[in-house]
């Protein structure tokens, strides 16, 4: 801070003697002097630091933020499968209320993995799409072929096979073999051609609208997951300026008896600022 000052006072003493120097700059008596104390009141104030540069997300960062935001979408999967005909789904919504959800899911993890009897558009082209989205994600967020695959069969057997479906259903079998392995095979082609559309300006066949469809097509989770992001403000622009979340635990009330008065419960509590 000191070799600051002695800066500041040096150009002072300059253009105080060579005030010719200053005409050269074209440059008013009051706005020099508006400069010096400007820059007198920075060297001098500890309270007004310099912004730091805001560092880059680490590649552990970035993929906790995806994973999350695949949460949040197979969540949204399990409801759009929901409300499908059961003909469609092979779920059976009558025993899919909310008492029976916890027991459910028990049961069909302690069952499985099984044969499953779906059709096989669902269990040899739906499953590895969904596969390889789940592995293009990675790709882009920087892992590499290999870890993408790890990724993709940890996504596939944990989020969805024996985590949100395991509630309707009993994990398959073909669905934990065929996502993740087909589905990063034919990820990888999916990265390539979409690097390809990227580099040629986001352009198909000279197009912006087929390359922006092909690129969503390519890639649907990035792209839902950077719309989730921007709508909790963690991109430029969001909807959502800033949110927090805090465990909150709260005992049980008893009376002087012993008696409960109140039950205990634990949730989490959710701000946000718009």
């Amino acid at each position: 801070m000191l070799r600051r000052v002695h800066w500041v006072l040096f150009l002072a003493l300059s253009l105080s003697c060579f005030p010719a120097a200053a005409e050269g700059f074209k440059l008013s008596q009051v706005e020099v002097q508006k400069i010096l104390n400007t820059q007198a009141i920075q060297a001098l104030d500890p309270a007004t630091p310099e912004t730091p540069a805001k560092q880059p997300a680490s590649k552990f960062q970035r993929m906790s933020r995806e994973t999350r935001n695949l949460g949040i979408m197979s969540l949204g999967i399990m409801a759009i499968i929901y409300v499908l005909p059961e003909e469609a789904s092979n779920w059976d919504r009558s025993e899919m209320t909310p008492d029976k959800l916890g027991d459910r899911w028990i049961r069909h993890n302690r069952r499985g993995p099984v044969w499953d009897k779906d059709d096989w558009p669902l269990n040899f082209v739906g499953h590895p799409y969904f596969g390889a989205a789940y592995y293009v994600m990675a790709r882009n967020q920087g892992l590499t072929g290999m870890e993408s695959f790890g990724y993709s069969a940890l996504m596939s057997t944990f989020l969805w096979e024996m985590g949100v479906e395991a509630f309707a259903e009993t994990p398959s079998i073909q669905d934990l073999l065929v996502t993740p392995i087909i589905g990063s095979i034919v990820g990888e082609g999916f990265y390539i051609w979409e690097q390809r559309i990227l580099d040629n300006d986001g352009l198909l066949w000279g197009s912006p609208a087929l390359g922006s469809s092909a690129l969503f097509l390519l890639n649907p989770a990035g792209s839902v997951s950077k719309g989730i992001n921007r709508l909790l403000g963690e991109e430029e622009n969001g909807f959502i300026k800033e949110a927090n979340s805090q465990l909150v635990v709260q005992q049980a009330r008893v009376d002087h008896s012993g008696e409960a008065t109140q039950p205990g419960w634990a949730g989490v509590r959710l701000q946000f600022k718009f």
